[in-house]
Parts: C-alpha cells; sequence; structure tokens
C-alpha cells in the first residue's frame, strides 16, 4: 500500500506522510 501511497501523493501534486489511517496534508 505504501507505494500507492507515494503514487497518489505525486499525482494529486501534494506529499502525505504518516500512514494511511491517519494522512496530513503537507505543502
Amino acid at each position: 500500500m505504501f507505494y500507492t501511497y507515494i503514487i497518489e501523493s505525486e499525482r494529486s501534486g501534494k506529499w502525505y506522510y504518516g500512514h494511511s489511517s491517519d494522512v496530513k496534508k503537507r505543502l
């Protein structure tokens, strides 16, 4: 799931960190 997690972040143009259950926005 981690790989998809990163891919989605790049697609959205935003970086996310933490667990999928606790996703936070990071500029």
